[in-house]
């Protein structure tokens, strides 16, 4: 065997130095592109930083917003119709007058202003404003919906760093074991006391916790991007992270029912399906309404070229209008609305049934990680002793696993830091579900 296998180091601060040195590497290559890069990553982020950075600017965000305001835009555009309108009217103009068949072409020009408004449409416009109302109001959800949901990802990818740190920790404390046991028989081997194949099998091991551990510092790196995407600052990785306190772990598990009917009342998804129904019944009233008359009134003042005595300067003029036949213009209008408006109920139903169904698994999720969670203390609270154990032992010189109870004590926080994230990730799920504002990492006495 070569003796020129590295020693890895022992101090889990090695993962900070790593995580460092390959930010460090990558702020150099690669140009700070986004708006906020004048703002700089804080250099430890807190979950309330990440929360207030998410609310700035994200592309999700902003087409949400867009979203918003092209409905708007469209709802002002809808009152624009029924409002008054003023136009001018030129029309050079020749004409030959045919009474007098001995005279020259005569200047026959014309111009108008013109006013006009529609008076009354018997429900179309009012119709037409209702749904583009709704429209808004659906926009707006929608855009709350997207804000929540972000906030989520923010929250899962700030807490997949934190996890992702303490993973490299403990696979780098198992590689350096796996280093150890393998150096010494390395030594043993020189005085033939370990066989070449124990040496083998013990490098073998080492090698795998190296694997491992190479994994575990990439998958830092990743989870740093994701964050940083998150964030919506891709050159700005962040380099170390607050981890934050979780008191709402303690609540007790929420009654289903009681979630369930706050989900349904309150979420802005079902808002915004409510909206579009809402929507879609307004736009069948319009197509209905496309058998009534309308009512218009029309004002004008004009100047004339050539003087007759059936053109009039100024005219006020009141037009209705009758339908009486369209073609089936207005049948097919109809038939379309109410297939959009059947669509629509049937999102609604299947959309609210399908947020049940997922509450319900929310809170059995939650009952079953609060069972999880205090498995977990124990598990840790066993290797806490059990590497005293080993610790005393091991000062008493006697044979020990001290390297490998370390270990083991490493992971066990890493499994329970998982289960706390976890439990902190599906309250917050729940708030959002319910219409509420996702809390930040403060004591919450009820959903709402």
């Amino acid at each position: 065997m070569s003796g020129s296998t590295p020693w890895p180091g022992r101090d889990v601060r090695v993962s900070a130095a790593l995580v460092g040195c390959l930010l460090s590497l990558h702020a150099v290559l690669t140009p700070a592109a986004e708006p906020s890069a004048a703002d700089p990553m804080p250099e430890w982020l807190t979950l309330e930083q990440a929360f207030a950075m998410a609310a700035e600017s994200h592309p999700e965000l902003e087409r949400a917003r867009a979203a918003v305001e092209l409905a708007e835009a469209q709802r002002s555009g809808v009152g624009a119709d029924t409002g008054w309108q003023a136009f001018a009217e030129l029309a050079p103009a020749t004409a030959d007058p045919s009474t007098d068949s001995g005279s020259a072409w005569l200047d026959d020009s014309r111009a108008r202003i013109v006013l006009s408004k529609s008076l009354y449409d018997f429900g179309r416009s009012r119709a037409r404003e209702a749904a583009a109302d709704a429209g808004v109001d659906s926009r707006r959800w929608r855009l709350a919906g997207v804000r929540d949901q972000h906030r989520l990802e923010v929250m899962e990818r700030f807490f997949a760093v934190l996890l992702a740190d303490m993973r490299y920790a403990v696979d780098n404390e198992e590689m350096a074991f796996r280093y150890v046991r393998f150096d010494k028989a390395r030594e043993r081997q020189e005085i033939g006391i370990v066989s070449d194949i124990d040496v083998l099998e013990l490098e073998e091991r080492y090698r795998t916790a190296l694997d491992r551990r190479t994994r575990s510092a990439n998958q830092q790196m990743l989870s740093r991007m994701a964050l940083a995407v998150a964030l919506n600052r891709p050159s700005q990785l962040p380099r170390d992270l607050v981890r934050p306190e979780l008191p709402d772990n303690d609540r007790a598990v929420p009654d289903f029912e009681v979630v369930a009917e706050q989900v349904v009342e309150g979420s802005s998804v079902i808002r915004a399906l409510r909206s579009e129904v809402t929507q879609a019944i307004e736009h069948v009233a319009a197509a209905r309404a496309g058998r009534r008359p309308t009512l218009s009134a029309e004002f004008a003042a004009g100047e004339f070229a050539r003087e007759l005595g059936s053109r009039d300067n100024l005219s006020a003029l009141l037009n209705l209008r009758i339908p009486i036949y369209q073609g089936g213009s207005v049948a097919a209008d109809v038939a379309r609305a109410e297939a959009v408006l059947r669509d629509q109920e049937a999102v609604l139903a299947l959309r609210t049934a399908q947020l049940r169904q997922y509450t319900l698994e929310l809170v059995r999720h939650l009952d079953a990680q609060r069972i999880a969670r205090e498995s977990a203390r124990v598990r840790l609270r066993f290797r806490d002793r059990y590497l005293d154990r080993a610790r005393a032992a091991y000062e008493l010189e006697m044979e020990t696993t001290l390297g490998d109870s370390f270990t083991k004590l490493t992971e066990a926080q890493w499994v329970a830091e998982q289960i706390e994230f976890d439990i902190a990730l599906t309250w917050a799920k729940l708030k959002a579900l319910a219409g509420g504002p996702i809390p930040e990492p403060v004591a919450q006495e009820t959903l709402q």
